[in-house]
């Protein structure tokens, strides 16, 4: 029986949804600091919980800690916990970045 694999304190994402902790953004290059007006949130994010139906069907290729690419313009955001969380379908997943699992 499939199985929703998440972090303690995420919320259980369901269907084919995963959920993704977006990272920090940049503020510095180098020796000069930006403006808050001018930095654009990543497109990059850490994955916090998959539903069981990904954990499924992506099991190679999906696990919790990967980070992932998504869409501009895509999934739900939520505030849960005092943490910001974006709630993706899995078909709205870019990218996988698998070099982050060596590092881990």
């Amino acid at each position: 029986m499939p199985v929703i694999q998440r972090e303690p304190g995420v919320p259980a994402p369901l269907g084919s949804r995963v959920i993704v902790e977006q990272l920090p953004a940049e503020t510095q290059i180098g020796s000069i600091v930006l403006p808050a007006g001018a930095v654009e949130a990543p497109l990059a994010g850490r994955v916090v919980a998959i539903s069981a139906s990904v954990a499924t069907n992506h099991a190679n290729m999906l696990k919790l800690g990967d980070i992932v690419l998504f869409p501009k313009f895509g999934g739900c955001v939520i505030t849960w916990n005092s943490k910001t969380l974006l709630i993706l379908d899995s078909a709205d997943l870019l990218a996988v970045d698998l070099e982050s699992r060596k590092t881990a």
